[in-house]
């Protein structure tokens, strides 16, 4: 890019001087020479008023020219830039995809579509020009805003939302004109978003039930306050669509519709919160038998069941034979139980299942015979919720997290040595294969984990297992350590906390077996590459269970002799206990570190 010349000092000169003499001669037909600030010495008396309209005038038209040149320049260097040498096509792709025109002006949105009206030109004119970016309307809008989208977006279909606040204060009229809009728009409406209160029942009822022929999405929340529903006739506590072309998504929380509706047959998305739920289970497995090509189903915090029967063979099971994705959240554990155990999902490959305790309302039994008819061997269902099932498994490693009234079974995705954090919710709809996450609560969570275990043993579709074991906030009730056997061929790390698990594991992991179909026998857990044992403040030391034991395993283990080839060496191996309550186990220290250079011993 060549460099611009300095401009000299006596052009700017030569074109006021030019000027000057022009306006003079023009006005009293005299030649005045210019000589700067004196020139006005030499203008008679008489002609001052006039010579003077004719310098602010010529000023102003000189400003103006020079503002349109620097534009013009301003416009060239825009262009040249490399957002602007996008072509349209791909600029409109970009602003389709975050969607930064979707909001209407306000303080509380950083970016919307007069913001980007403003930035150029040619940015004004792509985006006036471009009806697609006018399609959302928004119960914030102001009602003239909305009705220059709605004539802009024309003939595109719509999308609206509309907010539990947007009537409050100030913004009573502009509300009632713009849900006025929204219903005399209904025929272009593709989707809607609703977020109201009893309250506003009726009105919502005209935009829910009237005529939406172009209508895919439709997502309803309604926020109920007992005290008002008391007190009112019209609640909208449920709705019924129209007839028309079936819908894709639906995402209803606290209200109902009928399921049954032919609207629902092509549903790929479905998600019920609360009272949305059908109002037993025989209601909702019924609805969900009919939705065939469903992808997406998320169940949230069940309420309002009743339920009687407790026994499996009551109830039909429902197969979803397109579903990728089930989230099931913050429902009872008996009822989480009778759900899973009446679904068959054969190409799942996102699970997520996070159900409560609550000790008010917990009814065990209930659980315990849907448990065993899911977790069983040869289950298919357990298989799939477990990421082992199809030609191609989808979780190649499992971690177990397991105390007194908790299991959580997720795929490998954190480090194994971490507890567990709070399981997220998420509301991005997108399946994301391979990912794994049960957390089930139970108030004897052994039962449960040993017929997990069982299956898990007789599936040959992981690579390794990670087994952490805590006695929970309940230190009566630990949890028995399971049969290491079971999972022998997959364990590569385990965690164990307090003398109930760590004692077990001690005398299992210093055991030989036969391994399936062989004559030969090979090491316990023989992929075992991660130990960390931790004994409690409150347990006591035992010289045979504990320092006897842990020597024996390390000699047998890892030192070996005679024809006994030895396990592979650990890359971990942790080891807690309190140093005055566990004397004999810290007198090995060395001794072990000998043996296990990557022996820790900390108290």
């Amino acid at each position: 890019m060549q460099k611009a010349k300095q401009l000299p000092a006596d052009v700017v000169s030569q074109a006021i001087a030019t000027l000057s003499e022009g306006i003079c001669k023009m006005t009293f037909d005299d030649d005045v020479r210019y000589r700067g600030l004196e020139t006005g010495d030499a203008i008679p008396w008489n002609h001052l008023h006039a010579i003077r309209q004719e310098f602010q005038n010529a000023k102003a038209r000189i400003n103006k020219e020079i503002d349109q040149v620097l534009l013009r320049i301003s416009t060239k260097i825009n262009r040249a830039s490399s957002i602007q040498r996008l072509p349209a096509e791909v600029f409109m792709m970009i602003l389709h995809e975050f969607k930064p025109v979707r909001r209407p002006p306000s303080k509380s949105y950083d970016t919307n579509l007069f913001d980007l009206l403003l930035v150029c030109r040619s940015w004004n004119d792509l985006i006036m020009d471009s009806p697609q970016l006018w399609c959302y309307l928004d119960s914030r809008m102001p009602h003239r805003i909305a009705q220059l989208a709605l004539d802009r977006s024309k003939p595109h279909k719509l999308n609206i939302a509309w907010d539990k606040d947007a009537a409050k204060g100030d913004s009573w009229d502009n509300a009632v004109a713009l849900k006025k809009l929204f219903v005399n728009n209904l025929d272009r409406i593709r989707g809607m978003e609703i977020e109201t209160t009893e309250v506003e029942a009726s009105e919502h009822r005209r935009l829910l039930e009237g005529p939406t022929p172009q209508l895919e999405r439709l997502r309803v929340t309604v926020v109920h306050d007992r005290r008002i529903m008391l007190i009112m006739d019209d609640t909208l506590e449920s709705f019924k669509v129209s007839d028309g072309p079936p819908l894709k998504y639906l995402d209803l929380d606290g209200v109902q519709t009928t399921l049954h509706s032919p609207r629902f047959s092509g549903l790929l998305t479905l998600i019920l919160t609360g009272c949305a739920v059908p109002n037993s289970p025989k209601r909702l497995f019924h609805a969900l038998s009919v939705l065939k090509r469903l992808e997406v189903l998320w169940l949230y915090g069940i309420s309002n069941w009743e339920v009687r029967n407790t026994r499996p063979s009551s109830y039909s099971p429902v197969t979803l034979p397109r579903l990728k994705r089930l989230s099931i959240w913050d429902i009872r554990a008996e009822w989480t139980a009778l759900i899973l155990a009446n679904l068959y999902t054969p190409f799942c490959s996102d699970v997520q299942v996070n159900d409560i305790y609550t000790e008010e309302y917990h009814q065990p039994e209930l659980a315990e015979p849907f448990d065993a008819t899911l977790w069983r061997p040869g289950n298919s269902q357990a298989a799939v919720l477990l990421g082992a099932a199809g030609p191609v498994p989808l979780c190649a490693e499992l971690w177990f997290w397991v105390c007194s009234d908790e299991i959580l079974i997720r795929s490998h995705e954190n480090t194994p040595a971490q507890e567990p954090s709070n399981m997220v919710k998420s509301r991005d709809t997108t399946p994301s294969p391979g990912r794994m996450e049960l957390m089930f609560n139970r108030t004897d969570s052994e039962g449960l984990f040993t017929k997990i275990v069982t299956v898990v043993s007789q599936l040959a579709s992981f690579s390794s297992i990670s087994l952490v074991m805590s006695a929970g906030f309940d230190d009566d009730l630990p949890v028995s350590m399971p049969d290491l056997l079971l999972l022998s061929e997959h364990l590569v790390f385990i965690d164990l906390t307090g003398a109930g698990q760590c004692r077990p594991c001690l005398q299992q992991l210093a055991q030989r077996h036969r391994t399936n179909g062989s004559t030969e026998e090979d090491w316990v857990c023989r992929k075992l590459s991660a130990l960390s044992l931790e004994y409690e403040d409150h347990d006591k030391e035992d010289s045979v269970m504990d320092s006897s034991a842990l020597l024996t395993l390390v000699r047998r283990r890892w030192l070996g002799g005679g024809d006994v080839e030895t396990a592979l060496q650990p890359q971990t191996f942790h080891l807690y206990c309190p140093k005055q309550k566990f004397p004999r186990i810290w007198s090995l220290e060395t001794e072990i570190r000998r043996m296990v250079p990557s022996f820790e011993l900390a108290g």
